[in-house]
């Protein structure tokens, strides 16, 4: 005998728990404590013989915990987060806290330090590998630690590596070992999304040797507030659930779109000159109205599959009332379809950055106005992340090959000699530049800088592109403000895609 279709619907009503973590079974929302498929959960309640019967049924998260070892995030409220963290500050702990390279701003979790006390903090910069390959470590490090201390958070060190690739546990627990057996715990937070059950997945197949064999006896508890996962004989590894920011772009599509939200390869910098009166489309997410009064420069970083639409800032509306999640896809949810409008002006050097989704990095000053769901988080920041680390990486491989093979025949039309660098030489070459977007320099034997300190000066007292070093010359791109020479710009600006 069986349970009858009403019996099920009267034992879901009444409410089932997972024997593992004893959150309430529901099917509507992966990701949530007790989720499991409808069918499977439908199915196995059809199958008991009486609704006496005790219930062994394990939600999806504590199905792979137990037979996979694989721990799969779940998000909480900040209310719950809050409380599992303000335990934190009442031991003597290390905690390991996770942020998004990608999404640093979004992925910064507001007054972190007035739950965790003075417990000492290593900063992990997850996502490395969808930065540009020219992008060093030691960089982004340095950048991320500056904006931690920004945060008011006291960093003992930060770490920088991609949690999916294979000797990311190896690598954290080797960056960590002198201060491992100071601590009997290591707590690990983060918000959703950030990929810190990816990184813990990989200090347990690091700590097993196996793969991802390890017996459920391993694991104290598996219990939604916290896993244990020990690490030493007296080190446990303790896992957090990712607290939820809703200001993130993930809480305003479809989960069916994620795959425009999370890059999963190296992103592409997309180079635009923007002339008066565009606006660009962000896929159906929103737009961007650019209310420069001559041309400026841009640079989006947004996943490859993100398409960047121009318009005209007079049409911009109508299209994209029109042409959301059709043309312009993918689109924010229904609920979202009210875009707030607000203006704001960006200087040169700075990024205009939305949670989630990525940044466009300003390489001239221009008043904008942005139109994007309401609630949706945004920020300004100074562009040290990418943009001046290295000017190279704002144009993608296309466009330096053409720069490079323009840039064959010229000739060096500019040397640095033994008066080695001057703002009046730099202002010279700028002038050159405006006239013909792309020249050659060169160092003579003289000259009492070498290359690199040349590279340092031009980036950072100006917007010139370094297309190429060979040697002891550069080829320099900058696109001109005069559209009477725009010519090599024009080429450069076709190959965006």
């Amino acid at each position: 005998m069986t349970l009858s279709e009403d019996q099920v619907t009267q034992l879901l009503n009444d409410g089932i728990v997972c024997i593992g973590c004893g959150a309430r079974f529901q099917s509507t929302k992966r990701g949530v404590p007790g989720y499991l498929n409808e069918h499977k959960l439908c199915s196995y309640l059809s199958s008991l013989n009486s609704v006496d019967d005790p219930i062994n049924l394990l939600c999806e998260r504590c199905f792979k915990l137990k037979n996979y070892n694989q721990i799969e995030p779940v998000a909480f409220d900040s209310d719950h987060f809050q409380k599992i963290l303000t335990s934190i500050s009442d031991k003597k702990a290390l905690v390991l806290y996770l942020v998004d390279l990608f999404d640093v701003g979004g992925s910064m979790i507001n007054g972190l330090t007035r739950f965790i006390g003075n417990n000492p903090v290593v900063l992990v910069g997850n996502k490395f590998d969808i930065l540009p390959k020219s992008v060093k470590k030691n960089k982004i490090a340095n950048w991320l630690t500056k904006e931690a201390k920004n945060e008011g958070i006291k960093v003992l060190k930060t770490v920088v590596l991609s949690a999916d690739k294979g000797d990311s546990g190896q690598y954290l627990l080797e960056e960590i070992s002198d201060y491992i057996d100071e601590y009997e715990e290591i707590f690990v937070v983060g918000v959703t999304n950030v990929g810190k059950s990816t990184l813990i997945n990989q200090i347990i197949k690091q700590i097993s040797g196996r793969g991802s064999v390890i017996t459920t006896s391993r694991f104290p508890g598996t219990t939604l507030d916290k896993i244990e996962i020990p690490l030493t004989e007296k080190t446990r590894v303790i896992d957090t659930p990712g607290i939820i920011h809703d200001s993130q772009m993930a809480h305003f599509i479809d989960s069916k779109d994620f795959k425009y939200l999370l890059p999963n390869k190296e992103v592409k910098a997309r180079t635009l000159q923007l002339s008066k009166g565009q606006a660009i489309f962000l896929a159906g997410l929103g737009w961007i109205d650019f209310l420069n009064k001559s041309k400026i420069s841009v640079t989006a970083y947004f996943e490859n599959n993100i398409e960047l639409h121009r318009g005209k800032i007079e049409n911009a509306e109508k299209l994209f009332s029109s042409q959301a999640g059709r043309l312009l896809k993918p689109t924010v949810l229904k609920e979202y379809r009210e875009l707030e409008k607000k203006e704001i002006k960006l200087k040169a050097n700075q990024d205009f950055a939305i949670s989630g989704l990525g940044w466009f990095t300003f390489h001239d000053s221009a008043p904008i106005c942005f139109h994007l769901a309401k609630g949706l988080g945004f920020s300004v920041r100074q562009a040290e992340n990418l943009d001046r680390i290295k000017a190279m990486e704002i144009l993608s491989g296309k466009q330096k090959r053409y720069l490079r093979s323009q840039g064959n025949q010229l000739p060096a039309i500019f040397s640095v000699g033994k008066n080695g660098l001057t703002k009046i030489w730099l202002g010279q070459v700028l002038d050159a530049l405006r006239v013909h977007e792309l020249i050659k320099i060169s160092l003579q034997q003289s000259a009492v800088v070498d290359i690199d300190a040349a590279i340092k000066f031009i980036q950072k007292n100006s917007q010139i592109t370094i297309a190429q070093k060979i040697g002891h010359t550069l080829l320099l791109y900058l696109p001109s403000s005069n559209p009477d020479y725009q010519k090599i710009s024009v080429e450069v600006n076709e190959l965006v895609h």
